[in-house]
C-alpha cells in the first residue's frame, strides 16, 4: 500500500512527466511556427495575398501595387514597405465639411487615447485616414498577418459605430463617393 509519501512521490512522478509533455509540445509548437515563418525576403503585397485569400477574405491588387481587402463593406489596403520591414493596413474615410477642424481634432483625439492598435489622422479637412504599421524583420508567420488584419478591422468598426456621437465620420450628402462602409443608419428608439 501507498502511504501519504507513496502518493506525494507519484504526484511528483506525475507532474515531473506532465512538464516535460508540455515541454516537447511547446518545442513542436515552436519549430512548426517557424516552418511556417515566411522570410523576409518573401514578404510582398504579391507575396502575402495568398494568406488573406486562404482566410476567405477577398482581395486584390489595385492600381496604386497596395493589397485591397473588402470585407463587410470596409475597404481595407495593405502595404509592404521593404526598407523600414513594415506591413501597414490603412483605410480612408470621409470627415464632414460641415463639423470644424476643432470638432475634428476633438474625434481624432479621443479616437487615439481610447483605443489601442490604430492611429487616426487627418490628411485634410475632409479626409481621415486609419492605419496601423507591423513589423516583420526576420519574417513574419501568416496567421499573424490574418490576425492583425482582423484586429484592425474590428477596431476600425467600433471606432465608427460607438466613438463618434456627432456622427463626424462619413458623407455630407449626394455627390460624394465613400470611401468605406455604408454610412451608420440610425437606431430605432425602443417602444413602451
Amino acid at each position: 500500500m501507498c502511504g501519504k509519501d507513496g502518493w506525494l512521490r507519484g504526484c511528483g512522478v506525475l507532474l515531473v512527466a506532465l512538464c516535460f509533455g508540455a515541454c516537447a509540445l511547446a518545442g513542436t509548437q515552436e519549430s512548426a511556427e517557424v516552418e511556417n515563418l515566411v522570410p523576409e525576403e518573401q514578404v510582398t503585397v504579391r507575396g502575402i495575398m495568398p494568406f488573406f485569400k486562404a482566410a476567405f477574405l477577398k482581395c486584390e491588387i489595385d492600381r496604386f501595387g497596395s493589397l485591397k481587402i473588402e470585407d463587410d463593406g470596409m475597404k481595407t489596403f495593405v502595404r509592404v514597405d521593404r526598407e523600414k520591414k513594415l506591413v501597414t493596413f490603412f483605410n480612408l474615410w470621409h470627415l464632414k465639411a460641415r463639423f470644424s477642424e476643432t470638432q475634428k481634432l476633438r474625434l481624432l483625439n479621443k479616437l487615439n487615447s481610447d483605443l489601442i492598435i490604430v492611429r487616426f489622422y487627418m490628411h485634410n479637412a475632409t479626409t481621415l485616414v486609419c492605419d496601423y504599421q507591423l513589423p516583420y524583420e526576420n519574417g513574419i508567420r501568416p496567421s499573424s498577418l490574418v490576425a492583425t488584419y482582423r484586429l484592425f478591422a474590428r477596431v476600425i468598426r467600433g471606432a465608427l459605430l460607438l466613438h463618434d456621437p456627432e456622427d463626424i465620420i462619413g458623407e455630407d450628402g449626394p455627390g460624394v463617393a465613400p470611401t468605406g462602409p455604408a454610412p451608420k443608419q440610425p437606431q430605432p428608439l425602443p417602444t413602451a
